[in-house]
């Protein structure tokens, strides 16, 4: 009977240190859950403001080469305009067909500027986001975050105390690590 009794009241005791641990953990060994305001280090990051700028240059040379070929179809279309009264109703629809084609080539030749335009926007924010997410995971890992949310334009992260926001900290870091230091 003794033993049984002290086999209860030791179970009750292991139980109650177990609880005592639990409760312990649950008030002070909150997990590290920061933020960062993803737009903001984004957009502040240098590397994207450098891609950026190297990008506009390839899409003003692509879109020049469209302005080209529209300026030749406009000088087409008028020297067409200005003579076509005086041809007869074959030459007329022989530059009509002429000008057609010009006018369609012209129109295939943007649709796949366009195209070669989204793509590498897409590729350049691809690999800028590739280089954030790298240094956040680092980051997270090095300071002993467990969670890191970012803010986004879509609300997915409403509200954060200013002290888990970390946007600052991982800008600085990763600007700092871009210019090589």
């Amino acid at each position: 009977m003794k033993s049984a009794r002290f086999t209860l009241v030791f179970v009750i005791v292991i139980m109650l240190v177990l609880m005592g641990i639990n409760i312990f953990q649950w008030f002070y060994a909150k997990e590290k859950i920061v933020y960062v305001r993803s737009y903001e280090l984004i957009e502040k990051y240098q590397g994207t403001v450098e891609a950026r700028v190297e990008f506009e240059k390839r899409k003003a040379k692509m879109l020049s080469n469209v302005d080209s070929l529209r300026l030749d179809f406009e000088r087409s279309r008028n020297a067409y305009i200005q003579v076509s009264r005086k041809l007869s109703s074959e030459s007329r629809e022989q530059q009509e067909s002429v000008l057609g084609q010009q006018q369609n080539q012209l129109v295939l030749y943007q649709q796949a500027i366009d195209q070669k335009i989204q793509e590498e926007d897409s590729k350049m924010m691809q690999e800028v986001l590739n280089q954030v997410n790298s240094l956040i995971e680092e980051y997270a890992i090095r300071e002993g975050y467990d969670i890191i949310l970012g803010t986004t334009m879509s609300g997915n992260v409403l509200f954060g105390d200013k002290s888990l926001d970390i946007t600052d900290a991982v800008l600085l870091e990763l600007n700092n690590r871009y210019k090589g230091k």
